[in-house]
């Protein structure tokens, strides 16, 4: 008996890798204003405070933090964050009128975000303080003999050389007019016409 021919086949399993390449994004950091609320009014010469609160793929603390007026006047710049990512500012400086407050944070990368809030500070109308320094408790003056008298005006809002102080008696009306100095000192001489005390 002859032997039959055997055909062999081969079969190659060819496989392939996938590779995979993960890119690190640096994302901009996060910013928050908390307080004061948008459209919040404080009076003029009050005490505001500013709370934000930022993050970051960076430490909170190494990022650059800037607090800025109506988008140009830097009120605080610098590494003002704490390691938790709280920021704090509090003035009594603000001017009289709308301010538009931004929260600004620039990570090591360069990349930055910022926040706005909008308030207004009030002007607030306060009376100017006299302090009649002549004649005091001890002096005497004699009925329309002129008598030097000596004022000390002080006001919040305006300077002293903008006031003008009157000086009256209950008894005889408008004794003189006065104008103030840039000390905040009034001097005039004026007689009493009426005796009495």
């Amino acid at each position: 008996m002859k032997p039959r021919p055997t055909t062999a086949c081969l079969f190659l399993l060819a496989s392939g890798c996938l590779q995979t390449v993960v890119t690190d994004f640096d994302q901009p950091p996060v910013v928050v204003l908390q307080s004061p609320l948008d459209g919040a009014t404080f009076d003029e010469g009050a005490a505001v405070t500013f709370r934000g609160r930022v993050d970051d793929d960076s430490r909170s603390e190494l990022l650059e933090i800037a607090w800025i007026d109506n988008g140009n006047l830097v009120l605080l710049e610098g590494n003002l964050a704490t390691a938790e990512g709280d920021v704090v500012y509090t003035t009594a400086d603000l001017p009289i009128g709308p301010h538009a407050i931004s929260l600004r944070a620039i990570d090591p990368d360069g990349l930055t975000h910022e926040v706005s809030v909008a308030i207004e500070v009030l002007d607030v109308l306060e009376e100017p303080v006299v302090t009649i320094v002549r004649p005091t408790s001890v002096d005497v003056a004699e009925a329309t003999v002129p008598f030097p008298f000596e004022l000390f005006v002080n006001d919040p809002q305006d300077p002293p050389e903008a006031l003008a102080a009157e000086l009256s008696s209950d008894l005889d009306g408008v004794v003189c007019s006065l104008q103030v100095d840039t000390d905040g000192v009034a001097l005039c001489l004026g007689a009493l016409r009426t005796p009495g005390d």
